[in-house]
């Protein structure tokens, strides 16, 4: 599989979580900015970002590795989308 875009993975949450988005005021996932936090400024949780997860685990074959973080995890959606990793689909 190839990886995901930028663009890909802001529609992708934005499709997970619309209802949360639109009552927030976004029209589509090309209207979240790269810098938006998803939890601190946006209408998710921290369950809603396990779920976000596991979801592009299971759907694009990719993982979001945090296990470099060295303090607080920061949810913004550059920083997810740069620890997104291709996940090793075994046979």
């Amino acid at each position: 599989m190839e990886s995901i875009s930028i663009s890909e993975f802001k529609t992708h949450i934005f499709n997970i979580f619309e209802d949360e988005f639109q009552d927030a005021g976004f029209s589509g996932g090309e209207s979240i900015s790269n810098e938006f936090d998803l939890i601190n400024d946006g209408p998710l949780d921290s369950l809603d970002l396990v779920q976000m997860m596991a979801e592009l685990k299971s759907k694009h074959q990719v993982v979001i590795d945090l296990s470099n973080s060295k303090t607080e995890i920061v949810t913004t959606i550059q920083f997810l989308f740069d620890n997104i990793r291709q996940k090793k689909i075994e046979p």
